[in-house]
């Protein structure tokens, strides 16, 4: 195997800290965002169930990137604004969001507990799992309070509604969740929707029947391509905390014709990364072209050290993901140069590193629905000492090739009672409607099942309508 070149970078490292990185904070770069994620609710409430409001953390609290909190039940403060929550500790629950207005008209009433910081301190101090502030206005702001619960917050007609539906004496009948949720599908991070098929209908048009309906596609699941026995961290067994002992590697596409996700499992990562020191570097070839994708949480020794690498690295932190192409070996070191950045994430809760890289880029085309993701060094969770190698990385090998997948609808007609088979492909829009045609003009008159499969890969849903030809 190739040796990786790495910039070296002193021990001391490991304690320092750069301007916006707080060390315990965790690291999502791209599609997220912190949602208030309706759990349950009972019908007449005023919220929904897998409702979800979107908002904005509280810069210097636990971040929800380290871990979603709940599903739980939300006790608003019994002040209103988050003085006192003796409601909340009389219900003998253990876990429990609290929710608190920030007033700031006369209508609201005086805020008799003002401040993010003096909010989140007291829901702290009585228990709660979390904070939930209610913005005076439409919207939600950047807000600033450091705790060790998450604090968030939303808009206010949102709150509102929620502040409507909550019961103090059947606290459980809404149940709340706070946690991150892709921005695309409005799911928590790294959940697939299924594929479904609705509108199925076979019309006769002489020796013709065309077959048409909507297909909703969901993502494909990450599949596993590489795994590593647990326990072999490089340097000593007390690393793997720090996320370096890797098990597997796995590759899906979480929205289809979105990113295809690159997911790095681990044993442990019971926090961020430390910056500089830890480089997560997972080497692949796309039609005999040779690519890198990386992820750290901050970069800057490269940014001063190679000549390619733009500016742009200190805005890339915490969570600096990117891709790397246009490769070339000198003597033994094989580099890359900068290409693009991507989002992903550092998933303290699940142990996993995630890296999402976008289909089409132009400084990648063949990277694209159909290509294949072919192994090339596997991937290397590494402490970056000059250039890594057996004693300072833990590798886990691609096994297997990874091809990107496209939709696909297949349709064909059986004898009724038949088991399914699939004789023609069927012409997919952008919008998920999709028609076929099948030559039906040797059929003997009877009933048959027209059948039809939608699937994104792995991902698939099945339907079937009777005909009588």
């Amino acid at each position: 195997m190739r040796r990786r070149i790495l910039i070296l970078v002193a021990a001391g490292l490991a304690a320092l800290s750069f301007a916006g990185i707080a060390p315990a904070t965790a690291q999502v770069s791209g599609d997220f965002a912190p949602f208030v994620s309706i759990a349950a609710a009972p019908d007449g409430a005023q919220v929904t169930a897998g409702e979800n409001f979107d908002g904005t953390e509280l810069t210097n609290s636990r971040q929800l990137a380290e871990g979603p909190v709940g599903p739980a039940p939300a006790f608003v403060a019994d002040d209103g604004f988050g003085c006192a929550y003796g409601t909340a500790a009389a219900s003998g629950l253990t876990e429990w969001i609290a929710v608190a207005r920030r007033g700031m008209t006369a209508a609201e009433g005086t805020d008799r507990c003002p401040g993010f910081q003096t909010k989140l301190s007291i829901a702290t101090a009585a228990g709660a799992d979390g904070l939930i502030i209610i913005n005076h206005s439409p919207g939600h702001e950047a807000g600033t309070a450091a705790g060790v619960i998450p604090g968030i917050m939303i808009d206010k007609g949102q709150g509102d509604r929620l502040v409507a539906s909550l019961d103090p004496t059947k606290p459980d009948a809404v149940k709340i969740r706070l946690g991150l949720l892709d921005i695309i599908t409005f799911l928590p991070p790294n959940t697939i929707q299924p594929t479904t098929l609705s509108g199925v209908t076979a019309r006769r048009n002489g020796g013709t029947l065309t077959v048409s309906g909507q297909a909703a596609f969901g993502g494909q699941a990450p599949v596993e391509l590489g795994l590593d026995d647990p326990g072999d961290p490089p340097i000593h067994a007390d690393m793997a905390r720090f996320g370096l002992d890797a098990t597997s590697i796995s590759i899906g596409q979480p929205v289809p014709g979105g990113d295809i996700d690159f997911v790095i499992k681990v044993t442990r990562m019971e926090s961020q990364p430390p910056p500089e020191l830890i480089r997560y570097l997972w080497q692949f070839r796309v039609a005999e072209k040779e690519y890198w994708v990386q992820a750290k949480t901050s970069d800057f020794s490269t940014a001063t050290a190679t000549a390619d690498d733009p500016a742009g690295t200190a805005t890339h932190v915490p969570g600096n993901f990117r891709l790397r192409g246009d490769c070339a070996t000198v003597g033994v070191v094989a580099s890359c140069k900068h290409l693009a950045w991507l989002s992903g994430s550092f998933d303290t809760a699940a142990d996993e590193v995630h890296i999402r890289l976008p289909l089409n880029l132009a400084v990648a085309p063949v990277i694209a629905p159909g290509a294949v993701i072919e192994p090339e060094d596997g991937m290397t969770a590494s402490v970056q000492a000059v250039i890594s190698n057996a004693s300072t990385s833990d590798t886990v090998a691609q096994e297997n090739p990874y091809t990107i997948t496209s939709r696909e609808v297949a349709v064909g007609i059986v004898p009724s009672g038949s088991a399914p088979a699939y004789s023609t492909t069927a012409t997919v829009n952008e919008d998920g409607s999709f028609s076929a045609d099948l030559d039906v003009s040797g059929k003997s008159s009877g009933s048959y099942d027209v059948v039809t499969k939608a699937c994104f890969g792995s991902n698939c849903d099945r339907k079937a309508v009777q005909v009588t030809l």
